[in-house]
């Protein structure tokens, strides 16, 4: 499970889009990642939404310049989106090739569904 908090279970499922240029190929295999914190006021008023994140990953693995590319609703999950990407570590990349640069993910928040990491 990515998470539980008090109240229940919150379901986010992360699409993973991680492609550089046009390959459309993973790169860099995730080896860390946690689930990001559901909006108490969000959860409770019912909203669901996703938050597209790009990013890019140091010669150590860890992401850097997160930022928001697109999000629905704006501004409801973009904090708590920016916070779990950024703690996120993936395999160091090959010298010759960091920093892998404009990597994207999309984060879905969703109150009922299923915890789990799509394209992993």
């Amino acid at each position: 499970r990515l998470m539980s908090h008090g109240y229940r279970t919150v379901w986010i499922a992360l699409a993973l889009a991680l492609a550089v240029g046009c390959s459309g190929a993973r790169t860099l295999p995730l080896i860390s990642a946690t689930g990001a914190v559901y909006p108490p006021d969000a959860r409770e008023a019912g909203i669901e939404g996703y938050v597209v994140v790009g990013y890019d990953v140091d010669a150590e693995g860890r992401v850097v310049n997160a930022r928001v590319v697109e999000a629905t609703p704006p501004g409801v999950f973009d904090e708590s989106a920016l916070a779990a990407v950024s703690r996120w570590r993936f395999e160091p990349p090959a010298a010759e090739t960091a920093p892998v640069t404009g990597l994207t993910s999309r984060l879905e928040f969703s109150i009922e569904g299923g915890d789990r990491y799509d394209d992993y």
